[in-house]
């Protein structure tokens, strides 16, 4: 029975945090919903075997690992990217005279260009964390309310039985049987998550 409050109070905790310090915790909280996240998509695949648990428990090992460094590559590939596009676009349009400095200029837009993409993550980040977060923080916080009489009923024989009924039942179940009700929720706490990171996080998450 005691796995049971756990787990949504994981669920819980990890959303609040994401949530509304998603920006100041940026790099860590992601790694760990990245690894519960991976972890409980195993578990549901492979199922709960001791094996399948050490499975599930190292492939989301290795993601939370991976993640900041794929984001860092990610973004500053994309900043490239755009940068590059625009020289190929400006070429042009660069008067023969100046063609001796056109690899110094060229340079210089994608640098430039690279750092407004770094500069942007931030918004984006807000965005995705308070997302994620609102998700995480207000699905079993509603799932509680409309159905702490039959919260017991999930409890399976074993730990992971149980959080794999709570998932079914709150990420599957009560979307379908309550949409309206969850879609309304979750915006409203997303909103308020955005609202709150803006006004009390940190500006820059590489700063």
């Amino acid at each position: 029975m005691i796995e049971l409050f756990i787990y949504l109070a994981v669920l819980t905790v990890v959303g609040g945090i994401l949530l509304f310090k998603g920006r100041d915790f940026f790099k860590p909280m992601v790694s760990l919903t990245c690894f519960i996240t991976t972890f409980n998509f195993v578990v549901e695949e492979l199922g709960t075997k001791d094996s399948d648990l050490i499975i599930a428990g190292l492939s989301g090992l290795v993601v939370a690992m991976l993640t900041g460094f794929v984001i860092k590559c990610g973004v500053f590939l994309l900043g490239a990217a755009a940068g590059i596009i625009m020289v190929l676009m400006a070429r042009p349009f660069v008067p023969k005279e100046y063609e001796q400095f056109r690899y110094a200029a060229y340079g210089i837009i994608i640098v430039v260009v690279i750092i407004l993409f770094i500069k942007s993550v931030d918004l984006l980040v807000t965005l995705s964390t308070a997302a994620n977060g609102g998700v995480l923080f207000a699905m079993p916080s509603l799932y509680m309310i409309t159905n702490y009489k039959g919260l017991m009923s999930e409890v399976g024989k074993t730990p992971w039985i149980t959080m794999r009924n709570i998932n079914q039942r709150i990420f599957y179940d009560m979307i379908k049987d309550k949409p309206m009700l969850v879609t309304g929720v979750v915006l409203a706490v997303i909103t308020s998550g955005i609202i709150v990171q803006i006004k009390t996080n940190r500006k820059h998450i590489y700063g």
